[in-house]
């Protein structure tokens, strides 16, 4: 056993199932079947993502939070345009 559970049925009977293209460890349930990955990968991009947005917050400029963040500046833009339309779409009265 691994030390992890499923995160579909909770079962602890998880094996380790070689890897992703990208190398990240897969796993597969002998309880329920279900092919997974461990989610640190997102609570990384997630953790990553918090942090670009309060650095924009404090008007820090792209080119500053690239630097701070390791992430291109072209996707800090793409994810600020992003955030921006949803949360204009948010509060729009008129929609």
């Amino acid at each position: 056993m691994s030390g992890m559970q499923c995160k579909k049925c909770g079962s602890a009977n998880v094996k380790k199932n070689g890897r992703t293209a990208a190398g990240r460890q897969k796993y597969h349930c002998k309880a329920c079947g279900v092919h997974t990955t461990t989610d640190e990968a997102a609570r990384e991009r997630a953790a990553q993502e918090a942090l670009m947005e309060q650095l924009h917050l404090e008007r820090v400029s792209q080119r500053g939070i690239a630097r701070l963040t390791g992430m291109s500046r072209s996707t800090i833009i793409k994810r600020l345009k992003k955030d921006l339309s949803t949360h204009r779409a948010e509060h729009d009265p008129t929609a």
